[in-house]
C-alpha cells in the first residue's frame, strides 16, 4: 500500500520487503493472491491484524477478501524508493519455464528503466529465479527457504552452482551447523 511504502521509506531499516506477481504482462506490487479474473484479492489474516482497508470482507474467520482499488505497479515502488531504500522483491506466483522467462524478462526491464538494479534483491522459489539469473546475470539473488525439503534441495543445488549467492530463510532455520555452512560459503 502506498502510505505502507512512505512510512517504510522514512524508516531506519536496511531493507524494504515487497511481494511482486505477475500478470497481463505487468509486475504487479501486492501480498495477496488474485481470485482468478476476478478484480478481488484474498489472503489469511495475520495475528494482531483486523483491518484491510475499506473495500475488505472476512470470508472465513481467518481469511479476508477485498477489491483490488488502485493497484500498485513496481515501477511505482521503484520511483518512489528513489534508492533511499534497498528493496528486497519477493517473487510470487507458480510458473511453467516459459512463463517463468517472461516474468524474468519483464522484471529486468522494469528494473533497468528505473535504473536501480544494484539497489535491489530478488528472491523467490527455484523456477523463477533460474529464469532470473539467466536473463539478468548482474541481479542479487536469493532463493527463499521455506520447508526443511527446500533447504535439502538447495544444499544439492549449492553443491552443483557455486554463483549461488544468498539464500532468505527464517530464523528458525539458522542453526549453528547452518550458519557455518552458510559463513563457510560465502
Amino acid at each position: 500500500r502506498r502510505h505502507a511504502i512512505q512510512a517504510a521509506i522514512v524508516a531506519d531499516v536496511d531493507c524494504i520487503e515487497a511481494d511482486l506477481w505477475f500478470r497481463g504482462g505487468e509486475i504487479w506490487v501486492r501480498h495477496e493472491r488474485r481470485l482468478g479474473f476476478l478484480p478481488l484479492l484474498y489472503d489469511r489474516k495475520p495475528r494482531g491484524m483486523n483491518s484491510f482497508g475499506p473495500w475488505s470482507l472476512t470470508v472465513f474467520p481467518n481469511h479476508y477478501i477485498r477489491l483490488d482499488v488502485s493497484p500498485l505497479r513496481l515501477a511505482e515502488l521503484l520511483e518512489a524508493a528513489g534508492g533511499k531504500r534497498r528493496l528486497l522483491l519477493d517473487l510470487k506466483d507458480d510458473h511453467s519455464p516459459g512463463r517463468a522467462r517472461v516474468y524474468a524478462g519483464a522484471l529486468s526491464r522494469v528494473l533497468r528503466e528505473a535504473g536501480c538494479a544494484e539497489s535491489v534483491l530478488v528472491c523467490g522459489q527455484t523456477d523463477v529465479l533460474d529464469s532470473v539469473r539467466e536473463v539478468a546475470p548482474g541481479l542479487d539473488v536469493r532463493y527463499s527457504i521455506e520447508r526443511q525439503r527446500q533447504w535439502e534441495a538447495f544444499l544439492r543445488r549449492l553443491d552443483a552452482d557455486p554463483a549461488i549467492r544468498g539464500v532468505c530463510l527464517p530464523h528458525e532455520f539458522l542453526t549453528e551447523p547452518v550458519t557455518r555452512l552458510l559463513e563457510e560459503r560465502g
